[in-house]
């Protein structure tokens, strides 16, 4: 998979890529491209609880946390594949 180096590709594949466990593991990958710098308007996920992140992507989802990319980009995923991606995310195996 090539280093994206914008951050509208790597959104994109969030909304292509979660409908297995291999596919959400690829897409953490992408996380950072947003998430993994110094940038203080997006937060790192280093340290996330898995649950306390799952909770965090379901909110987004639900309308109950606001937010620019984030809602847009978890509004059609299931539990199960928010699951799953918080998983992936924190390293952790999928539930």
């Amino acid at each position: 998979m090539p280093i994206l180096s914008i951050r509208a590709p790597a959104c994109c594949v969030l909304l292509l890529c979660c409908w297995s466990v291999s596919a959400q593991q690829s897409l953490a990958l992408s996380c950072p491209v947003c998430h993994g710098g110094s940038a203080a308007s997006v937060p790192g996920l280093q340290g996330y609880d898995v649950d306390a992140l799952a909770d965090r992507l379901r909110a987004y989802r639900d309308g109950e946390q606001p937010g620019t990319a984030m809602p847009r980009l978890v509004r059609a995923l299931s539990d199960a594949q928010i699951a799953r991606l918080a998983a992936a995310v924190a390293g952790v195996d999928s539930p």
